[in-house]
């Protein structure tokens, strides 16, 4: 497995791990929404925002010839937009932990 293809894998794991948990919440974050109309209307231009971000990181890669995320940061934004993505990143796999324990725990049966 070359380089790219392992980060291509590692990437869908963290989405998949991601999706994963947040679904579950999914029915009563539609009903703070204000019912399924609007929760579609926000997800579809979260997921307009989502797929533009990919585009935008894809030309960015291709312009200066990165082959990681990291680099594409590196060379537009500098070594402290480097540095805040990895710490954001780092607490969103905390944050995805947490929530994983969070659902693992609710699902024990505490009957004695």
């Amino acid at each position: 497995m070359n380089l790219r293809a392992s980060w291509l894998t590692a990437s869908f794991l963290l989405v998949n791990t991601a999706l994963g948990v947040g679904i579950l919440n999914f029915p009563a974050a539609y009903d703070q929404a204000g019912g399924i109309f609007y929760a579609t209307l926000i997800q579809g231009i979260m997921v307009t925002l989502m797929l533009s971000t990919m585009l935008i990181l894809a030309y960015c890669s291709d312009v200066n010839g990165d082959m990681t995320y990291h680099d594409v940061l590196l060379s537009m934004c500098g070594k402290k937009g480097q540095q805040l993505a990895a710490v954001s990143i780092t607490l969103t796999l905390y944050c995805v932990c947490i929530a994983t324990l969070i659902v693992i725990g609710d699902q024990i049966d505490n009957r004695e």
